[in-house]
């Protein structure tokens, strides 16, 4: 009798070479496209962080974790503070090589960025970041997903906030001009002109009230402490850089606001003849300098500087914790375009203000955004 067929199946034939090499080039597309992909969304939130004076952190997250990425929550955060390190410390470094940026010398050093209160806000900023990412890596996602949508909530709430202070600020700057040199009706020999009147001088007794150069008292370690804390743990849970929280805050929280109102018992020349630009941080005086940030330049510089140590802290940790598992496909792309964005956006939108409107959209969406991140999980 002859023998029955096989029933197994034969063996599969080989594949040529030109079919393996389109498989591996399929392979080499995905991993390309990954990366693109990445760096589009790192272009994309550097140019919105720079115009909308806030982090790019703020943008990455919630895109990253959505398709086609889709990355988990703990790794968008890992990807993102990657990036953010990475800014702070280009941030510094430019601030450093400026022409005008003496390191060397400490009285210069101290009329660019508060030295004493930046090393009081990074220390604790530092540790609470180590914590709070060990932290984030313990949790499960739909919990980092309640909770960044909470984050996003708190963030619309604060882009608010600051609108408030800046309008405040403008008002205040604009009463002061209008008191500096008033215009009152004067008779002139061809009939009645308008006549710029000089201020009247100073109270004598007012150049004794002087605010120091720094503003980091012993006194005011607690304040420090607390918001290097926060600002540490912003970093470490949420990935996100807490530098354009930090700086309003630390200018409404701040002595300034107690010199302020003194200001507003003896005069409005008090604060011309003691309190010059470039020393200050009181709310009143800095509005021709802080733009849509809500505060001005120094305070703005100390925070970026203090927020380099736990920025970095950060990003090793969630390294540390197997939270960035992509890095040349995904981190990386991602930390270069943000900054070529920032860049790119300080340079053709340097001219181009972020009108009131464009800030509230915003804001409402991070809002909806939050929301929706609460309900669905």
């Amino acid at each position: 009798k002859p023998l029955p067929a096989p029933t197994s199946r034969p063996l599969a034939r080989p594949q040529p070479l030109a079919g393996t090499m389109a498989a591996a080039g399929m392979l080499q597309m995905s991993a390309r496209r990954v990366a693109t992909n990445a760096a589009c969304v790192g272009v994309a939130a550097g140019c919105m962080g720079t115009w909308f004076e806030m982090s790019h952190g703020v943008v990455c997250i919630p895109v990253l974790s959505l398709p086609p990425l889709h990355l988990s929550q703990q790794v968008a955060i890992g990807s993102t503070v990657f990036g953010v390190a990475a800014r702070q410390v280009l941030s510094a470094t430019l601030y450093a090589l400026e022409p005008n940026t003496q390191i060397d010398d400490l009285d210069a050093l101290e009329k660019i960025v508060d030295v004493r209160m930046a090393a009081a806000l990074a220390a604790p900023g530092t540790a609470a970041a180590l914590l709070t990412a060990t932290m984030a890596g313990r949790l499960a996602a739909r919990t980092m997903r309640k909770a960044n949508g909470l984050f996003l909530i708190t963030c619309a709430l604060f882009m608010q906030w600051r609108e408030t202070k800046i309008k405040a600020a403008r008002a205040a700057l604009e009463a002061r001009e209008e008191e500096e040199v008033p215009e009152v009706l004067a008779q002139g020999a061809s009939g009645p002109s308008l006549v710029a009147v000089a201020p009247a001088e100073a109270l004598p007794d007012a150049a004794v009230v002087e605010r120091p150069v720094s503003a980091s008292p012993a006194s005011d370690m607690p304040r420090l402490i607390a918001l290097g804390t926060v600002s540490g743990g912003i970093l470490g849970f949420f990935g996100i850089g807490p530098a354009w929280i930090l700086a309003p805050v630390l200018s409404s929280t701040g002595p300034a606001a107690a010199v302020r109102a003194d200001m507003q018992t003896v005069g409005p020349n008090f604060e011309v003849a003691t309190a010059p630009a470039d020393i200050g941080t009181i709310p009143s005086g800095m509005a021709d300098s802080m733009g849509t940030s809500g505060s001005d330049e120094r305070t703005r510089t100390t925070a970026c500087l203090a927020m380099v140590p736990p920025s970095i802290a950060a990003a090793w940790r969630h390294f540390a914790l197997g939270h960035v598992t992509n890095m040349g496909g995904i981190a990386l792309p991602l930390a270069v375009g943000a900054v070529a964005g920032s860049a790119m956006a300080g340079q053709a939108l340097a001219d181009v203000p972020c009108e009131e409107e464009y800030r509230y959209g915003l804001a409402v969406l991070l809002f909806a955004h939050g929301c929706w991140s609460m309900v669905k999980g």
